[in-house]
């Protein structure tokens, strides 16, 4: 099954591990390389991680097909070899419900999640969450949910903004008490679920999604 909206950006995740104590440096190098490129460089969003995983850089970058957000990724970060220790690149399917990566402004913390799944599992996720996802946008606003489907697994990424760590914490609990979210699991989804971890993440500065 394709979930795949037609005329959809392609879109890539980059996770880039930096030495401790060089983050801000590591934003600054950003900063500069991306300026003076066209508004529309490719890069939707740039943020840093402040709980979970540390020293990261979440970046996302579009373009209208794959081999492009990939060159240009790769092209802008690697102003950060100097200092990078780590990382790696996801080539990302949107969900049909996941909207554009466009410049706004959706909170001051965001919360990635990153599941793995068995492969070919993506299909069956959109089903599940297309019935529960309104619900939950009544709460706090989602920057996108995605997949890079692989032989081997599917890596699924889903990501929302909040307004601070406490609005993180209430719409938690709320969404949970109320069983809005998250959608209820299957004996199928739970047996696929091979993987979950999350950290929270601040936009930069100069980050077109802050």
């Amino acid at each position: 099954m394709d979930v795949t909206p037609q005329g959809a950006e392609a879109v890539v995740l980059a996770v880039t591990e930096v030495k401790p104590r060089t983050t801000d440096r590591a934003l600054a190098l950003l900063e500069s390389a991306l300026k003076g490129r066209p508004a529309q460089s490719g890069c939707a969003g740039v943020w840093r991680t402040d709980a979970g995983a540390l020293n990261q850089i979440i970046s996302l970058w579009t373009a209208s097909d794959q081999a492009d957000a990939v060159r240009t990724s790769t092209e802008i970060l690697s102003s950060l070899n100097d200092i990078r220790v780590g990382g790696r690149l996801l080539k990302l399917t949107a969900a049909p419900f996941s909207p554009p990566l466009l410049p706004r402004r959706l909170g001051g913390i965001y919360e990635f999640r990153f599941y793995t799944f068995r492969p070919k599992s993506f299909a069956g996720i959109v089903d599940r969450w297309r019935g529960a996802i309104g619900q939950r946008l009544e709460v706090s606003p989602l920057l996108g949910v995605w997949c890079e489907q692989g032989a081997s697994v599917d890596e699924l990424v889903h990501a929302w903004a909040y307004e601070d760590a406490n609005a993180w914490q209430s719409v938690r609990r709320d969404v949970m008490a109320r069983g809005v979210w998250p959608p209820p699991a299957t004996a199928e989804s739970s047996d696929a679920l091979l993987r979950q971890t999350s950290v929270i993440a601040l936009p930069a500065p100069f980050s077109p999604i802050c």
